[in-house]
């Protein structure tokens, strides 16, 4: 049984039915017979009672095939759990910590009592930014992955109104929550749930029951609990599942209200009237989605010309042709379109989020295409962009400025395929597209994309060893390691860093990772790398360079990239290929070496 198909059949609304799945699940796993993507061991540290969490979180993270090992410290012991070195928490060995400590507990009496002469709150503001700091620093230090929960910004004040204009409790609560942003801005293995935005959703007044806080000191109602570890779940989905890539949509009754073979340009619901301004918003929110690197597509039953003169002209249209990867506007079905999609983008069927208002096409498509998300799309127009915006499957916790640019470089992309049809060969073609590269040595200002890119890079990755920032900063520190890096661009657009090596110079000169991203393949990007690395090397006296292949079943696309860059085969059995830098190593022609 898949995890994932169990939850999806399970009844998991209350305590009760959360606990029974749980039951099942370990059942299941116990008798070998139950499948799942990963297993994950987290530890849930709270300052309150949360009965029930576990098993709210194992049943929300099944939902994304994840199977968790969970340890939940016991009460009110957060502080002696991750203090203590030889604690319950480090034996059990937690991948990912949710640290979970409520405005009440640290606050004590200045909660309800903030204006006490005895203890200003300035003091205690300091010692809980100190507190939670140090909590912190001892948990990722260990390579600990940390979320941790921002303060509830108290709705109880005995100030009243005057409350908002002192500088009481409620602004140091803020202030604390600035400063955990802050942190998490600086720390790659910590992150920030928002929790005073979770309960301002559901309700502050309505979270809280004052009879289960006097009985049990439960600061969140039991009946939340599931939508709280369903929230948590996406930081789990965002560490491990790799997000959707790409956003198909249908036109008629989706961007514009309408069908525009039957009402024209001037008849579609679109732009600031009452009918037509669900529309323009749900467009702006698309258009926020690719402004952050989601990768857009049209599928469209339409002719072509009608529909790309709305797209192009009509006066409030927000996403326009060039904001759009790839376009099928036809009448052939839309699985087959979604195919050719795919395929015109070189993308997988399963990176595909597909939006359509017509019940049967989506139907469709997930009959046939049971690997692309079908959105189930609400009757009412009104409740689009709510509807997209609920989705988890674009989920991520960083974002680099190549990831920003994504939707925009696959726009880009069709322009280089148009140029390539039109060149008369391969040759023809790399120069015309004017490409420029800027290499760059040991750059700490670039390292959460050097880093990205270790984690990311499966086809032209020759070790594919995957490194955090951490271990990338540490490369670039040492005087033993090289981190060389590529940046390509062309008339077109900026692919930004795209090539990588990191060199091990401290007994002999060997390239301990060699990768390029998947976009510049077949642009003679390695030998324009591997020339710069082999220039670096000989200005150090260097003569020969060791590289290694590490096969997979993702990268056979590099599997004789060392062949064709010059190397010949090494007897050594790590380090399996050598390149002479007795050798001359020229530079591509087709790419500009820009200083």
């Amino acid at each position: 049984m898949d995890l994932t198909d169990l939850y999806n059949k399970s009844k998991t609304c209350s305590i009760s039915d959360q606990v029974s799945f749980s039951r099942q699940v370990d059942d299941l796993n116990k008798k070998r017979e139950l499948s799942f993507a990963l297993e994950k061991r987290i530890a849930f540290v709270s300052s309150s009672t949360m009965n029930g969490i576990k098993e709210s979180l194992l049943s929300q993270c099944s939902k994304h095939n994840i199977l968790l090992d969970i340890f939940v410290t016991e009460y009110n012991q957060f502080a002696q759990a991750v203090l203590d070195q030889s604690s319950e928490l480090y034996a059990f060995d937690p991948e990912v910590v949710f640290l979970h400590l409520d405005t009440r507990t640290l606050a004590g009496d200045l909660f309800l009592n903030s204006n006490n002469t005895n203890f200003h709150i300035d003091e205690w503001e300091k010692e809980t930014i100190s507190l939670m700091s140090t909590l912190i620093s001892i948990l990722t230090k260990r390579g600990i992955k940390t979320v941790i929960s921002s303060l509830e910004v108290p709705h109880i004040s005995s100030l009243g109104i005057l409350e908002s204009s002192s500088n009481g409790l409620r602004q140091s609560v803020r202030r604390i929550n600035l400063d955990l942003m802050t942190q998490c801005n600086d720390n790659e293995y910590l992150f920030l749930f928002d929790y005073d935005l979770f309960l301002g959703k559901i309700g502050k007044i309505q979270s809280f029951d004052e009879r289960l806080y006097y009985l049990a000191d439960m600061r969140l109602k039991p009946s939340y609990l599931s939508e709280f570890a369903a929230d948590l779940s996406l930081y789990m989905k965002a560490f491990y599942v790799t997000p959707k890539k790409c956003l198909v949509l249908d036109l008629d009754n989706t961007l514009w209200g309408g069908v525009i073979g039957e009402s024209g340009l001037d008849g579609i619901q679109l732009g600031p009237d009452p009918k037509g301004r669900s529309f323009m918003e749900f467009q702006q929110y698309i258009l926020s989605l690719h402004n952050r690197g989601i990768i857009l597509a049209i599928n469209s039953k339409n002719n072509y010309d009608e529909a790309i003169n709305a797209i192009n002209n009509h006066p409030h249209m927000v996403l326009r042709e060039e904001n759009f990867a790839a376009i099928e506007i036809n009448w052939d079905d839309k699985v087959k379109n979604l195919k050719s999609l795919a395929s015109e983008m070189n993308i997988g069927l399963d990176s595909m989020v597909f939006v359509d208002d017509d019940e049967y096409n989506r139907e469709m498509v997930k009959e046939f295409l049971p690997e692309v998300l079908v959105v189930d799309m609400p009757k009412d127009f009104s409740m689009y962009l709510s509807t997209i915006d609920s989705l988890d499957c674009f989920v991520t916790l960083n974002l680099t400025k190549e990831d920003l640019k994504k939707g925009i470089m696959y726009a880009e992309e069709k322009q280089r395929k148009t140029l390539k049809e039109s060149s008369t060969n391969l040759t023809n073609y790399l120069n015309l597209l004017q490409m420029k590269g800027v290499f760059k040595v040991d750059d700490n200002q670039n390292i959460k994309r050097i880093s990205q890119l270790t984690q990311k890079t499966n086809q032209f990755n020759m070790t594919t060893k995957r490194y955090s920032e951490q271990q990338i900063e540490d490369f670039i520190l040492d005087d033993n390691y090289h981190v060389i890096t590529l940046d390509l661009s062309d008339k077109f657009g900026d692919y930004g860093t795209t090539g990588l090596a990191i060199v091990d110079c401290e007994l002999e000169y060997r390239l301990d990772t060699f990768l390029l991203s998947c976009r510049i393949l077949g642009r003679n990007a390695e030998n324009a790398l591997m020339s710069e690395i082999a220039s670096l090397i000989k200005n150090k006296g260097g003569k020969v360079l060791l590289g290694s292949f590490i096969e997979t079943d993702r990268n056979q696309v590099a599997r004789d990239a060392f062949e064709k860059l010059g190397f010949d085969k090494n007897d050594d059995r790590v380090y399996n290929w050598k390149l002479s830098l007795e050798r001359s190593y020229s530079f591509p022609d087709c790419i500009e070496r820009v200083d």
